[in-house]
């Protein structure tokens, strides 16, 4: 790959367990998962990375193609760390990229947890409709007032009983520390009207996959019988009481249904 990027990661638990690999969502970090990651190193290696336009790793190069290059952006990571096949966990933004990591390099990736993720918009005008949306809220972005857009985007229904979350500041506090030039780039680079159609592939994936959506969020909630309709061998899990983050959420549940899928003989 030319143009290589380094993304900046983070490791914990032993080297000889399992690999797990934790992809955060738009506006987010790698420190977004140390709860999980607390929870799970004890018995995995976990590793986490800063996705590009976030965090402590770069922008990507004008002339990449998003998806592909974060994609091979991972693969370069779990090459330098010896990591020959892991799971790969992806929330939200970070679940489009796992799905485009899983379906490029499905023996790199031996299994799939996606947490609110959409294999894709299969109407071409549906995505040209978010395509502009998502340009509408670049430019909000540019406007260099981050709180502003904190407010506008937690006020989505989606994140309601995230906004009732006792921890619901201390997460607006670190998105608060964001660049909100790269945000605007990552917006229309990453977003969903910029994404793949995934539905088919991830059909064919030949991993065992999880997905999970919180009973709050209608949309993913519906979209997770969508996707176990077209691909029955799908595990599904809807999980009570909370929204679009359930891995902040509701930790100690988003855990379990991890661990268990892990458990599963394929």
């Amino acid at each position: 790959m030319s143009d290589k990027v380094e993304l900046n990661f983070a490791a914990a638990g032993d080297t000889r367990n399992p690999a797990l690999l934790f992809l955060h969502g738009f506006m987010g970090s790698l420190q977004d998962w140390r709860p999980v990651i607390d929870e799970l190193s004890s018995s995995h290696y976990c590793l986490t990375v800063d996705l590009p336009w976030h965090g402590g790793s770069p922008k990507l190069p004008a002339s990449a193609h998003p998806f592909r290059h974060t994609t091979d952006a991972l693969i370069n990571l779990l090459d330098s760390l010896s990591v020959e096949s892991c799971t790969v966990v992806g929330y939200s933004m970070g679940g489009r990229i796992a799905m485009s990591a899983a379906v490029q390099y499905p023996g790199r990736f031996s299994r799939l947890v996606i947490e609110s993720a959409n294999p894709g918009i299969r109407s071409l005008e549906e995505r040209a409709i978010r395509r502009r949306r998502e340009k509408e809220m670049a430019a909000r972005l540019r406007k260099n007032d981050m709180r502003e857009f904190v407010t506008f985007w937690y006020s989505q229904p989606l994140f309601e009983s995230l906004r009732a979350h006792a921890a619901f500041e201390q997460l607006v506090q670190a998105r608060l520390r964001n660049d909100p030039a790269a945000l605007a780039e990552a917006m229309t680079a990453l977003g969903s009207g910029s994404q793949p159609d995934f539905w088919d592939a991830i059909r064919d994936y030949p991993g065992p996959m999880l997905f999970l959506a919180g009973e709050r969020d209608a949309k993913y909630a519906a979209l997770a019988q969508q996707l176990k309709q077209r691909r029955p061998h799908t595990a599904v899990a809807v999980i009570p009481g909370c929204g679009h983050n359930i891995h902040f959420e509701k930790c100690a549940i988003f855990c379990k249904k991890v661990v268990e899928f892990l458990d599963k003989k394929k």
